[in-house]
């Protein structure tokens, strides 16, 4: 049976930002939705990336010899950031030809170090790593930005 750890990501965008941000790993298993509810009821929200930096803050935070996808801040109704419902902006965010939310049935998903290969991913695209019901996918790790 295929077992994957589960990440929320935590981090603190009201901070002064010559201050770092600050993550919590968080291990269960939950929808982005559902970890976007846990992080809001017990931290701030899901994480926002705004720079290659605060990417590697993240990375950083990872326990140590994890690699896979996590659930990020944003969504895919106009690739809104959850904390804020702030626009993502510039062009730079994306792989080539990305975002496309082929068929409305995507989503954002990354196991990328570099910011620009922040990707919408299908059920397929993971390899099979999580499982889809009623439209919702199960099991990604996620981290959460901690509250001020």
């Amino acid at each position: 049976m295929f077992h994957l750890i589960h990440l929320f990501i935590l981090g603190l965008s009201s901070f002064p930002s010559c201050l770092p941000n600050q993550y919590q790993f968080i291990n269960m298993t939950k929808t982005w939705s559902q970890a976007q509810l846990y992080c809001r009821e017990n931290y701030s929200d899901l994480v926002t990336i705004g720079n290659q930096t605060e990417m590697d803050e993240l990375i950083n935070a990872l326990p140590a010899g994890w690699s896979g996808p996590a659930w990020i801040g944003l969504y895919n109704i106009s690739w809104t950031w959850s904390l804020n419902n702030t626009q993502l902006e510039g062009s730079g965010f994306w792989d080539v030809g990305q975002p496309d939310n082929v068929n409305d049935n995507e989503f954002c998903v990354t196991q990328y170090t570099d910011l620009a290969s922040v990707t919408d991913a299908t059920l397929s695209a993971v390899h099979n790593a999580i499982l889809v019901s009623s439209g919702n996918v199960f099991g990604l790790l996620f981290f959460c930005i901690l509250a001020t």
